[in-house]
Parts: C-alpha cells; structure tokens; sequence
C-alpha cells in the first residue's frame, strides 16, 4: 500500500514564483524488476524533494523544475530504484508574430514512468540517463496562416550495456491554417535518423476539429519511409487520432489511436508500433472523484524481427477529505508478452495515498 502526504509551499520574489514540494511515500509492487520469472515483491519507501521556479514577463516565460526521489526497499535494498528529473522551458516572443519555444529535459531511473515509457522496454531494471531538446520557432504568416519549423535532440546512455549510447535526431516543418473558429487544417514533414544509421521520414495531413463546444477530434494521417542500415526501405501508413469528449460537467473521456514508427531507446532498431488508449474521468460527489485509464500496444522491431504486445490498466478513486487534505486509491497492472518466452513480464501495483498540501 502507498501513504503519502505533500507539502507544497509558494513564494514570490517580485515576477519569480518558487514552489517546493517534498513527499514520502510507501508502495507494494509485486514485480519488482520487471521479469517474467522469478519475481520479487516488496514494500518501497519513497522520499522526495520538487523545486518549481517560473518567470513571466510581458513577451517571455522561463521555468526550471527538478525532483529527486530517493527509495528504499524493505526487502530487496540491493535492488536501486531512485531516480531525478529536471526540465528547463523558454518561452521568447519577438514579435506579435514571432515566438521561439526551446525546452530541455533531463531524467535518470531505473524504472518507467508511465505506460508510454514502459511500452517498448519489455523488462528488467535498466539504469539510464536521458536527455531531449527540443526548439521551435512559430511565424504566424496572417491570422490563419503559421508555418513552425523545429529541431529535437536525443540522447539516452545505459551504463549497466558498457555505456553504450542511443542518440538521435529530428528535423521537422510544419504548416497550419485556420479554416474556421472551430476548424484548422495542417501538413507536415519530418526526418528523423540515429546513430546506429538507422531513419525513417514521415508525411501527415492533419485536422483539428470541435464538432460540438465538447466534443473534439484531432486527426493527423500520412506516410513513413523507414530505413534500417544495411537494409531495404519499408513504407507504412502512420496515423495519430484522438477523440475527447467533455459528456458533462463531471465526467470526461478520450480514446486516442497511434500508428507509427520510431526509434527503441535502448537500442536504436525502428520500433514499428501501434498503440490504443483511453481514459474516463468522472465526479461522482463534490469531493469524491474516479478515473479509468487503459492502454493497448503492439510492436516490431524492424531488424529484430520480434513482435511484442504490451496491456496496461489503471484505475483509481480520491476523496477530499478536508481543503488541502486528501486520499485516493489505486490500482495498475501491466502485462508484457513477447514471440520469444522469456521476455515480457506481469505486473501489479496497489496504492492507497494520503496528500497535504500548504499553500
């Protein structure tokens, strides 16, 4: 079971804001590295420090966030499972017309985050530093017209592979226009290659679409041309749809549908992959809140060849108990198969939490 409690305190220093968080947490993981077989369980405690400064002056935005969450296992304390975070986001407007967005973010763990980090990874506790840079300049042409072209950076090491070190890049343009108050249109390119020789290069039209004030549709449709080193070109349709729907004032829904191709992390192989997700948000009472997360993956490795499916679950309930005061429990499973009988894992994760935040 997971107890937590959070102490947030806010600061102003003239146009800086400054916000520190620190929580303890205690969780029981029935898997704990990931494995198929010859699991381990365990109770971990979680300490945790946040720091959160942002500026935002009349044409520019700064922030700087970070957090450490040092862990202790009851059982297994060789078993490291700590990780950092820390992301630096600049925001410069030069004109009515111009702005650049620039965002860094740094991370190191052993263990994922969320279902999109876990998807892809198959098992085991890996130690990794990683690294993602992103810039994009946005030039509104008219009102209805913007063109954003834009650069990302990569860089993943893994010092328990012999410091073997994953790195890539994408180079991308974008064009939008506004076809209506409730419409837009765009069409896009992108290359992206590794240092493993390994690209691919990716045409999409999309459309972003309200058909009611709560209903809204985001598509994005196209083509991927990838290229493994030493090997043939493949071309492949990828698409990117999402549908959100606000049904009330209390409840909230969206079903997502990917179809793509990118490069593994820990290994640089194209990573040929579709994923289906959706979430349901709902206010039961005033302080009684539920939620429902599923997702649903499937890949395969271009130079591999393995395929791999991945399901994960997640579902939860908080109630407030007092203004600043509040508990939630929760419950995940996430089970990974594989082509090869050794890989993948089943994994369950049970929480009950405790928060307190001071403002």
């Amino acid at each position: 079971m997971l107890f937590l409690s959070s102490v947030a305190c806010a600061f102003q220093f003239k146009d800086l804001d400054l916000k520190v968080q620190t929580h303890v947490s205690e969780m029981y993981d029935d898997n704990l590295t990931f494995v198929k077989e010859d699991k381990k369980e365990d109770f971990i405690t979680t300490l945790g420090l946040g720091l959160e400064a942002s500026y935002e002056g009349k044409r520019r935005t700064l922030s700087l966030s970070g957090d450490i969450n040092q862990r202790f296992n009851a059982k297994y304390s060789d078993i490291k499972t700590s990780s950092e975070s820390a992301t630096l986001y600049i925001m410069n407007e030069f004109s009515d017309y111009d702005r650049v967005h620039v965002s860094d973010t740094f991370s190191h763990g052993r263990a994922p985050r969320s279902f999109e980090e876990e998807f892809g990874r198959v098992g085991g506790i890996q130690e990794s530093f990683q690294n993602s840079l992103t810039v994009s300049y946005l030039k509104e042409i008219s009102r209805d017209f913007m063109i954003m072209p834009s650069y990302a950076y990569s860089q993943n090491l893994f010092p328990e592979a012999g410091d073997e070190t994953v790195s890539d890049s994408t180079a991308a343009l974008k064009l939008s226009y506004l076809l209506s108050a409730d419409t837009s249109l765009s069409t896009s390119y992108s290359h992206a290659g590794n240092n493993f020789g390994n690209s691919t290069q990716t045409i999409n039209a999309g459309l972003n679409k309200y058909l009611t004030d709560r209903m809204y549709i985001n598509a994005n449709a196209g083509f991927n041309i990838s290229s493994v080193s030493g090997g043939d070109e493949s071309i492949r349709l990828t698409y990117n749809i999402s549908f959100s729907n606000d049904i009330n004032e209390n409840t909230v829904t969206k079903v997502s549908f990917v179809r793509s191709d990118r490069f593994a992390s820990d290994r640089g192989d194209i990573f040929n992959n579709w994923q289906l997700s959706g979430q349901l948000k709902r206010e039961f009472l005033n302080r009684l809140t539920g939620s429902f997360q599923w997702y649903y993956g499937k890949n395969k490795y271009a130079d591999l060849g393995i395929t791999d499916t991945f399901t994960g679950l997640n579902t939860g309930f908080s109630y407030e108990i007092w203004k600043d005061f509040s508990s939630s429990v929760n419950y995940s499973l996430s089970n990974y198969d594989s082509e090869i009988g050794s890989r993948g894992y089943i994994r369950n994760e049970i929480t009950a939490s405790l928060y307190k935040v001071f403002e």
